[in-house]
């Protein structure tokens, strides 16, 4: 009966060794996949502050000015994951999100298109990019009324954040007349 001591001892030697490895591995994997769940739009979960964002007013015409609020009266109340928030001014013009803030503004000038610079067409919509210190600033080549959007550097994925706002840019504001040599706009 010797040997059956030896195996009950290494028996529970290899119980002692798997269950904490068994409860390490456990808590791994769900660390793993709260990372990945988090990191499927590059961000983290985020908590809003309650102060609005500072944003300016623009002087816009008319029908600037109509053409804007339909537009931000129709902008969804998050852009993947990042929710709306208050702006200071403007809210017929400009519109924020996350934290830090994505802003949006309605009515801004058309971009001057260098002749070597990139033309985004997200679903018929056409975008300049530019990047900046810690942002990319998105703005429309392709309506009367351009619509420009800031968004931070710390969110990845940017164009998935501008996609979300294409059919309100499509759906609200007139295409121009006189868009860049490769855009091809809807509207």
């Amino acid at each position: 009966m010797e040997g059956s001591g030896a195996s009950r001892g290494a028996a529970l030697a290899a119980s002692i060794v798997a269950i904490p490895l068994a409860i390490l591995v456990g808590i791994l994997l769900v660390l793993i996949g709260q990372r990945h769940i988090q990191g499927t739009t590059g961000t983290k979960p985020q908590s809003l502050p309650t102060t609005p964002v500072t944003m300016d007013v623009r002087s816009l015409a008319p029908d600037e000015s109509t053409a804007c609020r339909k537009f931000i009266s129709r902008l969804p109340q998050s852009m993947l994951d990042a929710k709306r928030r208050s702006v200071t001014t403007g809210r017929e013009e400009n519109a924020a999100y996350g934290q830090p803030a994505i802003t949006v503004r309605c009515g801004v000038a058309a971009p001057t298109i260098a002749q070597d610079e990139t033309v985004w067409n997200l679903s018929g919509i056409c975008w300049v990019a530019r990047p900046a210190r810690g942002s990319t600033t998105w703005t429309t080549v392709d309506r009367v009324v351009p619509v420009q959007v800031v968004v931070p550097d710390s969110y990845a994925g940017q164009g998935q954040y501008i996609q979300v706002l294409t059919a309100d840019v499509g759906g609200t504001l007139t295409v121009s007349q006189d868009i860049p040599t490769g855009c091809t706009a809807n509207g």
